[in-house]
């Protein structure tokens, strides 16, 4: 790898890390303060909210991954043309679509992983923090549905039932 992607990188990744930080933080905090005063009513415990929370982290991560990442690029190469590197890079003869493979190259295969990742931690983690979370708000989960409407097999009948 020459010297010209491993700065590129290096100065991406360090952006892309600490933006993925402050999106996760965002999301966290936008969760706390939706349900705090359920927390708040129901004299839920800080130990419980911070487990609730720490359940949330999967989730967070997942929501936070492509804005992070979009921030990085546009903030790793705005910061090369600010410095006027990018102008020397170019005019050194390497294409613009050449120096930002490698960061689509990363966006690509953190969307795969993010694909997996979803798929086999979030779901779980989501699941665990909303039992969590409506235990310790005392929040009952109704089976009742409203405004239903099923057509019959051979699509000639509707059924509509206003509550079951």
């Amino acid at each position: 790898m020459s010297t010209l992607y491993r700065m590129l990188l290096a100065a991406f990744l360090a952006i892309f890390v600490v933006s993925l930080l402050f999106f996760v933080l965002v999301v966290q905090l936008l969760d706390l303060f939706g349900n705090l005063w359920r927390y708040l009513a129901h004299d839920t415990g800080i130990r419980e909210i911070l487990g609730i929370a720490w359940l949330y982290v999967p989730k967070c991560l997942s929501y936070a991954m492509p804005p992070a990442l979009l921030f990085a690029a546009a903030f790793s190469l705005g910061m090369l043309y600010k410095n006027n590197e990018l102008i020397a890079i170019i005019g050194s003869g390497v294409s613009l679509y050449r120096l930002v493979a490698p960061i689509v190259l990363i966006g690509a295969a953190l969307s795969v992983a993010g694909f997996y990742f979803e798929e086999r931690v979030v779901i779980d983690s989501l699941m665990a923090k909303n039992e969590r979370y409506r235990a310790a708000v005392r929040q009952e989960v109704s089976l009742s549905n409203t405004n239903v409407t099923v057509m019959s097999e051979d699509a000639r009948t509707i059924y509509q039932a206003d509550y079951y």
